[in-house]
C-alpha cells in the first residue's frame, strides 16, 4: 500500500514546491502532513488583454486578493491530495490531512512551521462530492464541510492552529 501511495504522490506535479509526508496508521486510516508553499511564492500581479485593446494589461493584486488566491490554492492542494489518496488506496476509510507553511515568528525573527488547516475526511462523506462538476467546487468551502480546524478570516488571513489528533 505504501509503495502504491508513494508512486501516486511522487507523480503529482505542483506549480509551487509542495512536500508531502504520509503515514498509514492502519489499513483504514491515512495521515498526511503537507508543507504548503508560502504566500510569497504566488503572483502579485495579474495579466489580461482588454477587449478593445491589443496590448497586455498588467495590474497589481490587492493584498486581500493575494490572500484569497493563496487560500484557494492551499485548499486546492488538500482537495487534490484527498482525491488521489482515496483513489489510490481503496481500503482507506479516513484521511487526516494537516497543511503547514513557514512563517516569520515576529517575537524571535526566525521562521517557524505554522499549521494553517487540519482536516479529517471519511470516504463516505468524500463520495458525496459531485466529481462531474469539480470545476464548480470551491476548495475552501469543500474542505470546510468536513471536520476541520482552521482560523481564517474572510480576507484570507490565517492564524496558526494545532493539527487534529490522529
Amino acid at each position: 500500500m505504501e509503495q502504491a501511495l508513494g508512486d501516486a504522490l511522487s507523480a503529482l506535479e505542483w506549480p509551487y514546491e509542495t512536500l508531502i509526508n504520509y503515514e498509514l496508521r492502519s489499513p483504514e486510516h491515512l495521515v498526511l502532513d503537507v508543507d504548503l508553499p508560502e504566500i510569497e511564492m504566488l503572483p502579485i500581479q495579474q495579466a489580461s488583454v482588454p477587449a478593445k485593446a491589443l496590448k497586455l494589461s498588467i495590474k497589481s493584486l490587492s493584498q486581500s486578493n493575494q490572500r484569497q488566491q493563496y487560500a484557494r490554492h492551499i485548499h486546492s492542494i488538500g482537495v487534490r491530495l484527498l482525491g488521489e489518496c482515496f483513489k489510490t488506496l481503496p481500503t482507506i476509510q479516513a484521511i487526516t490531512l494537516s497543511g503547514y507553511s513557514q512563517r516569520l515568528d515576529k517575537s524571535s525573527g526566525h521562521e517557524r512551521d505554522d499549521y494553517l488547516y487540519s482536516v479529517k475526511v471519511d470516504r463516505g462523506s468524500w463520495s458525496g462530492l459531485n466529481f462531474r462538476e469539480l470545476d464548480k467546487v470551491d476548495p475552501v468551502e469543500c474542505l470546510g464541510q468536513f471536520e476541520i480546524r482552521r482560523q481564517m478570516t474572510k480576507t484570507g488571513i490565517f492564524r496558526p492552529v494545532e493539527p487534529l489528533e490522529t
